[in-house]
């Protein structure tokens, strides 16, 4: 099984310790670390609606940041 990305998640940059271990993740696996996708309450809702994010409210920093992340993974295949 080979690792391509990882996805840090929860993220909250206003905690020390998520800018800490998303440091030490890039420090061990470097370009393969995403963004993060950062701690947003709009994501649950959604999922507790049963749609997608992009569906629920599309303007959330959650989709903003999945949108991100799927710009990355088409642009790096």
């Amino acid at each position: 099984m080979t690792l391509s990305l990882i996805i840090p998640t929860f993220y909250h940059s206003g905690h020390r310790k998520s800018k800490e271990v998303l440091e030490i993740l890039r420090q061990h696996f470097g370009s393969q670390v995403t963004l993060p996708i950062r701690t947003n309450v709009r994501l649950s809702e959604a999922a507790s609606h049963h749609l997608t994010i992009f569906e629920y409210d599309p303007t959330s920093y959650g989709a903003a940041d999945y949108a991100q992340l799927v710009q990355k993974v088409m642009n790096d295949g």
